[in-house]
């Protein structure tokens, strides 16, 4: 993609996750507006619940991955609230542990909250009642008379926004933004999701209402027409007639993909890359399949996707879609395919669990669980466990199983895949990180990997990546934990610019670790790659903030 044309789209579809990545180029644009679309006004219906004197219909719905029950009773504090007493610490490294209210009266008769689009309410929580920090999320789920769900949200609760409320609480008001329902409810909740944190003693939920507000649409106010581009003209890029890569038998797609990755490196042409372009969109009142189509009429170039997906933590499965059979892997495949049928280059990292702690949990229908969010739990000496001999060796061949039904689908639609796992190993936030394992053993659990998918799962569609985190210093440094020639087709590396502001001098480790990585591609012959890189706000692990951002033209010093 052109720079001029990079100005213009980047500011509007970026969001958390890799950007730039393998050089390559976009199909050619239609020559289209950027799309603008306003809240149509709508004649919502509206509700108010008070808990000066009772609960007002609500009850006690449930809980999920929490151990023992919860009170939950009407109380007096902060002019009438719910008062829900949790005791998270039994489940203080769960990533999810869910307590469910109910509103008990939509059962009796269906509560009508057509065209509403917003659910709020003033959470009260004690900070002295947690020792070990982490975060709160809160759900709304929602079915109609006809039993189909009709809202499934879950957004964090951003405790930075708590405002002081006295005797030591603090308060932080939750707005949700829900689909708007055609019909009424017959099934409505409000949750709230503990996320690693060992809180103890009451939580209280105020003022709740569901209601109709107009909302920003989220996207910037840009006037400007998205210009058609020339596509790459084949004819001029020097393709190898073969490229060695990883697995000798590779499709005679996998093998064209990685010789035309190796051409376009040596263009000025750069890809336009999104993390979860097809499986989180954020502008659901758009029509499009993803946030970038939405915009450009297009799909990014690299389609990324995380094994995340595969265990529900960034994929959801409807009702409808669990009654019918549909799994997650082949539902991430459905959505993927769109846009590898328009040529887009797919890639899969994994955030893969603790599987120490998964072997502790009770099977699931004879399987492991690998539900949940734990890379960054790095207790149990995983990597030496996980390798053959090892207690954790069927654990984790497991989940590369789940990982390769995906694949597999994959394969038999012809789709070539940048397989990375391990990222950021040369950090140590995850348990495969440089403080967990040594240099030996990291390169034998990355070999051991490569074996299993090719030699034993058979599949021949992956193009291999080895992405530590950065700056890197030199080439040297960017050796010490490669795993080798042998295992390895694409050469990158994460690095993310945290609390940007003018005149900081972070593009300077950034320009020094991409001289260091093209420097070891050349001696190595691989593709060289930015496998990750944006922007990281605040301490919630966000990426752009939604608002006060200094460094506005962050991207195109990127670029």
């Amino acid at each position: 993609m052109k720079l001029d044309l990079l100005r213009k789209v980047i500011p509007l579809t970026l969001s958390a996750g890799m950007f730039l990545s393998v050089p390559a180029v976009l199909p050619q644009l239609a020559d289209l507006p950027v799309v603008s679309v306003s809240q149509a006004e709508a004649a919502a219906k509206s509700v108010n619940w008070e808990f000066k004197k009772d609960l007002d219909g609500w009850k006690y719905g449930g809980k999920w991955a929490y151990k023992g029950k919860p009170e939950v009773k009407q109380s007096a504090k902060f002019g009438g609230s719910i008062e829900v007493n949790v005791d998270y610490s039994p489940v203080a490294d769960s990533t999810w542990s869910e307590v469910k209210l109910e509103y008990g009266k939509a059962a009796e008769k269906p509560v009508d909250l057509t065209g509403a689009n917003v659910v709020s309410y003033d959470f009260y929580y004690r900070p002295a009642n947690m020792t070990k920090g982490g975060q709160f999320k809160t759900k709304v789920y929602a079915k109609d008379t006809k039993d189909a769900e009709v809202i499934n949200v879950a957004p964090d609760i951003d405790l930075e926004k708590a405002k002081d409320a006295g005797g030591g609480w603090k308060v932080v008001p939750v707005k949700i933004q829900v689909p708007q329902t055609k019909k009424p409810l017959t099934y409505f909740m409000v949750s709230i999701v503990a996320n690693q944190t060992d809180y103890k003693g009451p939580l209280y939920i105020g003022k709740l209402s569901a209601h109709y507000e107009k909302l920003p649409d989220g996207y910037a106010n840009v006037k400007q027409r998205v210009k058609a581009q020339q596509p790459v003209d084949a004819a001029k890029l020097s393709i190898a007639a073969t490229a060695p890569v990883v697995d000798k038998d590779a499709t005679p797609k996998t093998a064209a993909t990685y010789a035309f990755l190796k051409a376009i490196a040596a263009t000025p042409d750069v890809i336009y890359g999104h993390q979860n372009e097809m499986n989180r969109k954020v502008a659901k009142n758009l029509p499009g399949l993803s946030d970038t189509y939405d915009m450009v009429r297009d799909f990014s170039g690299i389609v990324g996707c995380d094994a995340l997906a595969l265990t529900g933590n960034e994929l959801e499965l409807t009702d409808a879609e669990r009654a019918a059979g549909e799994t997650y892997s082949a539902k991430l495949a459905r959505l993927v395919l769109p846009a590898a049928k328009q040529s887009a280059i797919v890639t899969m990292s994994m955030h893969m669990p603790n599987f120490a702690a998964v072997a502790k949990r009770p099977l699931v229908n004879g399987k492991y669980d690998y539900t949940g969010y734990s890379p960054n739990d790095t207790s149990g000496n995983v990597v030496q466990r996980i390798m053959p001999g090892g207690d954790l060796n069927k654990v984790y061949t497991g989940y590369l199983d789940m990982v390769a039904d995906f694949l597999g689908r994959m394969q038999d639609a012809d789709v070539p895949v940048l397989f990375r796992p391990f990222h950021e190993n040369t950090g140590s936030w995850f348990w495969w990180g440089a403080a967990y394992c040594t240099p030996s053993e990291f390169k034998n659990l990355y070999r051991y990997t490569v074996e299993y998918m090719r030699d034993t799962k058979h599949l021949h569609n992956l193009l291999y990546v080895y992405s530590p985190g950065g700056p890197v210093k030199d080439a040297a440094e960017y050796a010490l934990r490669y795993p080798g020639d042998a295992f390895i087709d694409i050469c990158g590396f994460d690095m993310y610019h945290r609390d940007p502001a003018v005149g900081d001098t972070w593009f300077d480790g950034f320009k020094d670790t991409m001289t260091a990585v093209d420097s070891f591609t050349k001696e190595h012959n691989k593709v060289g790659a930015v496998t990750e890189v944006g922007i990281l706000v605040g301490n919630t692990g966000g990426a752009l903030a939604k608002t006060g951002n200094k460094r506005l033209d962050w991207f195109n010093e990127a670029l």
